[in-house]
């Protein structure tokens, strides 16, 4: 049932963002870096509601990137559109592109999707996101192209996606 009610809530904020005024959105935005498990430096980007916090936490999604892209960095369109609907944001720079170290290996199950993993442990801690249960945040993901295609081989592995919504 989580599973259904995020995936129809985040759909539900795609569907209405289009009719959603224009307003000013002031997330926190935070960057930062985690280690993958062969050692290499990933690229993070934070957006945290300013309505969330440990008394009102948030399920968070995932957007990656399309092919040679780092994460976006500005709460601008579906990202501010998510955040204004009480979402919180994770963007990063796959393996090989922006600031992220290491080499692209196209989505692979042995790399990018063990970097996304990464990723996921770390939105776990965060005091902010909602969790289904220890190290299991309440989670989605959304993208396009490589973007897209990182969310099916994510959730082929890793059981803490609760949806996708890839556009490939």
């Amino acid at each position: 049932f989580a599973r259904r009610a995020l995936g129809a809530a985040l759909a539900f904020a795609a569907i209405a963002a289009v009719g959603l005024p224009a307003r000013a959105v002031e997330p926190v935005i935070t960057d930062g870096f985690v280690t993958s498990f062969d050692g290499t430096k990933m690229h993070y980007n934070l957006f945290q509601p300013p309505s969330a916090s440990p008394a009102k936490r948030v399920p968070i999604i995932f957007i990656g990137p399309g092919w040679s892209s780092a994460g976006a960095t500005e709460a601008a369109g579906f990202i501010g559109d998510l955040i204004n609907a009480g979402f919180g944001v994770l963007t990063w720079d796959p393996r090989g592109f922006g600031t992220s170290g290491g080499e692209a290996n196209v989505n692979s199950q042995d790399f990018e999707v063990r970097d996304v993993q990464k990723l996921i442990d770390l939105a776990a801690t965060l005091r902010w996101v909602r969790t289904d249960r220890r190290g299991d945040p309440r989670m989605g993901m959304a993208g396009g192209s490589y973007g897209g295609a990182i969310q099916l081989m994510t959730a082929a592995a890793d059981r803490r996606v609760d949806t996708i919504i890839p556009s490939i």
